[in-house]
C-alpha cells in the first residue's frame, strides 16, 4: 500500500485516500478529503485534475 497513489474527490474516498501511500484530493473535493490528502491538485475531476497528478507523481518520478 505504501506504493500505492489513490485519487479521489468525495467521502466515500476517504479509506483509499487513508490507506495509500500519496493520497491525492481533486480541487472540487469534499473538505474532508482535502484534509486527510498528501496533495490537492490545483485542477478539478473534469478539467484533468487526474492528469495533473500523474505527471506529478508518476511521469516526474520517472524521470528522476
Amino acid at each position: 500500500l505504501d506504493e500505492i497513489a489513490a485519487v479521489g474527490d468525495s467521502d466515500n474516498d476517504l479509506a483509499m485516500l487513508k490507506a495509500a501511500g500519496i493520497g491525492v484530493a481533486m480541487q472540487n473535493g469534499t473538505d474532508e478529503v482535502k484534509a486527510i490528502a498528501d496533495y490537492i491538485t490545483t485542477r478539478d475531476n473534469n478539467h484533468d485534475g487526474v492528469a495533473e497528478a500523474a505527471d506529478k507523481f508518476f511521469w516526474e518520478a520517472a524521470e528522476d
